[in-house]
C-alpha cells in the first residue's frame, strides 16, 4: 500500500510541456550564475531570494523542489537552502511536507493586497477582455511588463474556446516569449529593445527554439504591422495576436488572442488585430485617469516591475 507521502507526491500533476519551457527560460544560464534583472546587478543576498521568489512564482501551486531550485537559479544546494529558511521564516515561502516542495508563502499575498491600490488595473480592463473574448470566440490575455519579463495578471476565455487556457494569473516568462511581450518590444526605443533582446534571446534559444534572426523579424513585423502574430511559439497548434498597451508612450502591458492555428488562419489575424487595436485604445483611454492619479507614473509603471528597470 503506498504511503501517505506517496499518494500526495502522485496527486501532484506533472508539468505541462508549456510549464517545462517557461522554467527552462527562467533558468540561471550556467552554475553559480544568477540572472540580474534588466538594468540590474543585484546578486545580493536579497537580489538571490527574489529570484528564488520568480522561480516558485513560475512553478505556480506545482511547487519545486530544492534540487531543482538549486538547478534553475544557479546556486548550491546549501545556499538555497539557506535562502528558503529564512524566506519561510518570514512567511514569503512555503514548504509542503507531504510533497517536499516549496511554493510561494501567505506574506505575499498579505503584501500584495496592500501594494494592489497602486498597480492593480484589471478592473479596469476586464470588461474590455469579455468584451474581445465574445467577439472573437478565443482566449483573451491581460500581460504586463515586469523588467525583462512579463506577467499574465488576468484571463479571459470565450464559450466556444472551451476549456484551454494556457497561462494562469502570476505566469512569469522572459520578454520576446510571446506575442505579446513581442508587441510590447516592438513598442520600445531600439537602444532599449535591442537590450532586452541581448537578455531575452539566450533565454528562448532552448526552450522555444527562437533564433536571433527570427525573433528580430518578428519584432521588426510587430513594429510595421502594429500588432503582433505569431504561430506555435508558446505551445505547438496555437497562434496568438498581441497589441501592446501604452502609457505616455511607453508600453506597460498587452492583450492577446489566442486560438488554435485552425481558427486563426493568417487570413483572419488582420481582422482579430483591427478588434484588438479598437479595444485597446478604448483601454488607454480608460486608463489615462488612473495613470494620472499616480504620484509618478514613471516611478509606478516605468520602474523595476512595468518598464525598463532601475
Amino acid at each position: 500500500m503506498a504511503s501517505c507521502t506517496e499518494d500526495a507526491a502522485a496527486a501532484i500533476p506533472p508539468l505541462t510541456p508549456v510549464e517545462r519551457a517557461r522554467l527552462a527560460a527562467m533558468e540561471a544560464p550556467s552554475p553559480g550564475t544568477l540572472k540580474p534583472r534588466a538594468g540590474s546587478s543585484n546578486d545580493s543576498t536579497i537580489g538571490r531570494a527574489a529570484h528564488l521568489l520568480r522561480m516558485l512564482a513560475v512553478a505556480g501551486g506545482h511547487g519545486l523542489g530544492l534540487s531543482e531550485l538549486s538547478t534553475y537559479v544557479g546556486l548550491p544546494h546549501p545556499t538555497v537552502h539557506r535562502l528558503l529558511g529564512q524566506l519561510i521564516d518570514e512567511g514569503l515561502a512555503r514548504k509542503v511536507e507531504t510533497s517536499r516542495r516549496y511554493i510561494l508563502g501567505p506574506m505575499l499575498f498579505e503584501l500584495g493586497l496592500a501594494a494592489a491600490p497602486h498597480f492593480e488595473i484589471r478592473p479596469h480592463c476586464r470588461p474590455y477582455l469579455l468584451q474581445l473574448a465574445e467577439s472573437t470566440g478565443e482566449t483573451v490575455y491581460l500581460t504586463i511588463r515586469s523588467g525583462d519579463e512579463a506577467v499574465c495578471i488576468d484571463c479571459c476565455n470565450s464559450p466556444t474556446a472551451g476549456a484551454r487556457v494556457l497561462l494562469v494569473m502570476g505566469t512569469r516568462w522572459p520578454l520576446g516569449a510571446g506575442s505579446g511581450s513581442v508587441a510590447m518590444l516592438a513598442r520600445l526605443p531600439r537602444e532599449e529593445r535591442d537590450h532586452i533582446v541581448s537578455l531575452s534571446l539566450p533565454r528562448l534559444r532552448g526552450p522555444y527554439k527562437v533564433g536571433q534572426e527570427d525573433f528580430v523579424t518578428a519584432i521588426e513585423e510587430a513594429a510595421r504591422c502594429g500588432y503582433a502574430f505569431l504561430r506555435n511559439r508558446v505551445a505547438l497548434g496555437d497562434s496568438a495576436i498581441a497589441v501592446a498597451l501604452t502609457a505616455a508612450g511607453r508600453p506597460f502591458g498587452s492583450i492577446t488572442v489566442v486560438g488554435p492555428n485552425h481558427r486563426i488562419p493568417h487570413a483572419r489575424a488582420p481582422e482579430i488585430a483591427r478588434q484588438l487595436q479598437e479595444v485597446v485604445a478604448q483601454m488607454e483611454r480608460r486608463l489615462a485617469p488612473y495613470f494620472a492619479s499616480l504620484a509618478s507614473e514613471r516611478d509606478a509603471f516605468g520602474g523595476a516591475r512595468f518598464g525598463k528597470g532601475r
